[in-house]
């Protein structure tokens, strides 16, 4: 809950989102961010703390500049997503599993593709929420998908589910932007 606080009073400064939105496009140094904010180098340190503590943006020291940047995603987070969605995908293959990863268009697209039965769109929906299953293997307990739901969701990302044109399976596509 304080982290979500942290986070909520990080967003609820207009001159806090507007450095956010300025580091969407590059790395920038206080100074810089000062010009760009019309703001004194005191309050720009200031908001850069804030957004620093609550885990949006990431600082290095240059020499005698400090040069802020988005926070990168945790580590964690997305061996789990893969995690998952690799472990799901390797039950339901009869021999293959395929990973394509790309950045396009400012987007990270991640698809993983098995040649297994598929998934019908009637059950997408069910095995993304907790405890669902479309599948009848012995091991798991119908979370894991929520959890990478959750996860991609957390990230502002989006999960596709289809099937896959070259493996005949499913396809389960990951954006994040």
């Amino acid at each position: 809950m304080k982290k979500l606080l942290r986070v909520m009073k990080a967003l609820s400064d207009p001159s806090r989102v507007r450095a956010l939105k300025l580091l969407e496009e590059r790395k920038l140094c206080v100074c810089e961010l000062q010009v760009l904010l019309g703001l004194a180098q005191s309050t720009v340190s200031k908001h850069m703390k804030t957004l620093e503590d609550a885990g949006l943006v990431e600082s290095e020291r240059q020499g005698t500049w400090i040069i802020y940047r988005l926070a990168k995603g945790d580590e964690s987070d997305l061996m789990e997503i893969l995690g998952n969605v690799l472990d799901n995908a390797c039950k339901a293959a009869k021999y293959n599993v395929s990973i394509r990863v790309v950045s396009e268009h400012k987007k990270l697209v991640i698809e993983i593709a098995d040649d297994g039965e598929g998934i019908d769109e009637s059950q997408q929906a069910i095995i993304l929420s907790r405890g669902g299953r479309a599948d009848t293997y012995q091991a798991g307990h119908g979370i894991g998908l929520a959890i990478v739901n959750d996860l991609v969701s957390s990230y502002q990302g989006k999960l596709f589910i289809s099937k896959s044109a070259t493996l005949s399976g499913a396809v389960f596509t990951l954006i994040f932007e």
